[in-house]
Protein backbone atom coordinates (compact mmCIF):
# COMPACT_ATOMS: atom_id res chain seq x y z
CA UNK A 1 0.00 0.00 0.00
CA UNK A 2 1.34 3.58 -0.38
CA UNK A 3 3.09 4.76 2.27
CA UNK A 4 1.74 7.57 4.11
CA UNK A 5 4.25 9.75 6.30
CA UNK A 6 3.27 11.98 9.26
CA UNK A 7 4.41 15.48 9.14
CA UNK A 8 4.47 17.52 12.61
CA UNK A 9 5.57 20.30 11.55
CA UNK A 10 2.78 22.64 11.24
CA UNK A 11 1.26 21.44 14.83
CA UNK A 12 0.45 24.10 17.23
CA UNK A 13 3.46 24.21 19.60
CA UNK A 14 0.98 23.46 22.61
CA UNK A 15 -0.03 20.46 20.74
CA UNK A 16 2.59 17.22 21.69
CA UNK A 17 4.21 15.04 18.68
CA UNK A 18 2.12 12.33 18.97
CA UNK A 19 -0.80 10.56 17.16
CA UNK A 20 -3.63 12.06 19.56
CA UNK A 21 -7.18 12.40 19.05
CA UNK A 22 -6.88 15.50 18.73
CA UNK A 23 -3.74 15.20 15.58
CA UNK A 24 -6.45 12.75 14.14
CA UNK A 25 -10.10 14.59 13.81
CA UNK A 26 -9.27 18.28 14.69
CA UNK A 27 -9.27 19.54 11.29
CA UNK A 28 -7.26 22.87 12.23
CA UNK A 29 -4.47 20.95 13.09
CA UNK A 30 -3.24 19.59 9.26
CA UNK A 31 -1.41 16.27 9.92
CA UNK A 32 -2.46 13.09 7.70
CA UNK A 33 -2.53 9.68 9.76
CA UNK A 34 -1.45 6.40 8.69
CA UNK A 35 -2.69 4.20 11.29
CA UNK A 36 0.19 1.77 12.68
CA UNK A 37 -0.97 0.05 15.57
CA UNK A 38 -1.18 -3.49 15.87
CA UNK A 39 -4.92 -3.30 15.89
CA UNK A 40 -5.62 -0.74 12.84
CA UNK A 41 -8.91 0.52 12.60
CA UNK A 42 -10.48 -0.72 10.03
CA UNK A 43 -13.28 1.34 9.65
CA UNK A 44 -14.22 2.43 5.92
CA UNK A 45 -12.52 5.39 4.55
CA UNK A 46 -10.19 5.74 7.70
CA UNK A 47 -6.72 5.17 7.77
CA UNK A 48 -5.57 1.80 6.63
CA UNK A 49 -9.04 0.81 5.00
CA UNK A 50 -8.28 4.74 3.31
CA UNK A 51 -4.61 3.38 2.25
CA UNK A 52 -6.03 0.26 0.77
CA UNK A 53 -8.33 2.68 -1.25
CA UNK A 54 -5.03 4.06 -2.49
CA UNK A 55 -3.86 1.02 -3.95
CA UNK A 56 -6.80 0.29 -5.67
CA UNK A 57 -8.13 -2.03 -3.08
CA UNK A 58 -12.18 -1.65 -2.31
CA UNK A 59 -13.02 -2.23 1.30
CA UNK A 60 -14.86 -5.64 0.86
CA UNK A 61 -11.54 -6.77 -1.21
CA UNK A 62 -9.61 -5.52 1.21
CA UNK A 63 -11.38 -7.29 4.46
CA UNK A 64 -12.10 -10.41 2.02
CA UNK A 65 -8.19 -10.76 1.88
CA UNK A 66 -7.65 -10.33 5.60
CA UNK A 67 -9.98 -12.95 6.27
CA UNK A 68 -8.69 -14.82 3.53
CA UNK A 69 -4.67 -14.31 4.97
CA UNK A 70 -5.80 -15.52 8.59
CA UNK A 71 -7.23 -18.54 7.26
CA UNK A 72 -4.86 -19.59 5.02
CA UNK A 73 -2.33 -18.80 8.60
CA UNK A 74 -4.55 -21.06 10.89
CA UNK A 75 -4.44 -23.94 8.25
CA UNK A 76 -0.53 -23.86 7.67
Amino acid sequence: MPIQEFDFSELPPDYPPIISYDAKWNPLVKVYVLEVNPNPDLTEGVSFMESAEQAGLSFAKTLRMIVEFALSRSQA
